[in-house]
């Protein structure tokens, strides 16, 4: 009687042309708040990508 949850995200090419603070705040007003929103965050900021 316990309980798992599993979340899969498949984010590549997926936030190239999303203005990531626009993101940020429209996850904040539907109610992501916390350690949720702290990680994506953390995912989002300063982050460089070399091919």
């Amino acid at each position: 009687k316990k309980h798992v949850i599993g979340l899969f995200l498949d984010l590549r090419n997926a936030l190239d042309t999303v203005d990531w603070a626009v993101l940020l705040r429209k996850m904040k007003h539907y109610g992501i708040r916390g350690v949720a929103l702290s990680w994506f965050n953390s995912y989002l900021s300063k982050r460089s990508q070399r091919v």
